[in-house]
């Protein structure tokens, strides 16, 4: 397999890589618009390999280097939104935690303090480990913004 074939397997991946994190993507705009810069590079990339199928061409490099240089964008902002949503409401949470009598909520946000730990404390390492704290982060987020809503609690 040549360099360019393996750069190119990445892109096709695509959808497959971020998958999990889709919920947190969705939610936030700014990030939702870097995933769909990075599908079109994609579809460009993969245009450009097509006319190249054994993926020789030094035609493809330019293109597979920006699709990496956005993809590495896109990470960097996933992992910087991820870690504001850590940081900006731990007190909030915090507070909720010593306010609710619900044992079910009390669980949740116990999952959700110790999935931002796992995060902060994988942050720097590969990104298969990251984005798998991160899916796990977005989703007890999302199961307790559910459980605010039939508690009647003001989301936070």
């Amino acid at each position: 397999m040549s360099d360019n074939e393996h750069r190119l397997e990445k892109v096709n991946l695509l959808q497959q890589k971020y998958q999990p994190l889709m919920d947190g993507i969705d939610r936030n705009p700014d990030l939702k618009k870097l995933l769909e810069q990075l599908q079109r590079k994609g579809e460009k990339v993969k245009e450009e390999a097509a006319k190249d199928p054994r993926g020789e061409s030094n035609a493809l490099r330019d293109p597979l280097d920006e699709y990496e240089r956005l993809e590495g964008i896109f990470e960097k902002n996933i992992i910087e939104h991820c870690q504001k949503d850590v940081d900006n409401s731990a007190e909030q949470y915090d507070g909720l935690f010593n306010k609710t009598s619900d044992e079910e909520m009390k669980g949740l946000l116990l999952q959700r303090k110790s999935a931002g730990r796992k995060f902060m404390k994988e942050k720097g390492k590969d990104w298969k480990a990251v984005s798998r704290c991160i899916g796990d982060f977005w989703e007890i987020e999302s199961m307790v913004h559910i459980a605010e809503r039939n508690l009647g609690v003001k989301p936070i």
